[in-house]
């Protein structure tokens, strides 16, 4: 039986298992264009529609309520099923070591919260070399 790839099951190792560096890299990516895509559009609705008439506090509630909304979003696929947009384009999934399942959405969630509070210093320059 060969996964696949072509390799045998019982030649299978950890190298094989575990995504190389471009492929995350690509899969965060796309991730990230996506996020930040919906966060554009969202901030251009919130601009236009509350900011400039003059309801400051609403637009920026609005902004940073979509960021949450999209970190979530991100953590509760990649917690039941492993995936975000970008792993199942490049066909990597995130899984528990102890069991080869998804990890759980209480650990996405630290997850996206860690790689979150990681572009603060540096502006979004920090997970970009974390990738």
């Amino acid at each position: 039986m060969t996964d696949g790839d072509g390799i045998a099951a019982d030649e299978l190792t950890t190298e094989h298992l575990v995504a190389g560096p471009d492929r995350r890299f690509y899969a965060f990516v796309i991730d990230r264009l996506v996020a930040w895509g919906v966060c554009a559009g969202e901030a251009y609705a919130a601009y236009a529609l509350l900011i400039r008439p003059g309801r400051t506090w609403a637009g920026g509630a609005a902004i940073v309520g979509t960021v949450l909304m999209v970190g979530l979003i991100s953590s509760r696929l990649t917690g039941l099923y492993g995936l975000t947009p970008g792993k199942a384009l490049v066909g990597i999934r995130v899984l528990s070591a102890e069991d080869a399942r998804p990890i759980g959405v209480p650990r996405a969630i630290l997850r996206t919260l860690l790689l979150g509070l990681a572009t603060i210093p540096t502006l979004g320059f920090g997970v970009a070399a974390l990738a």
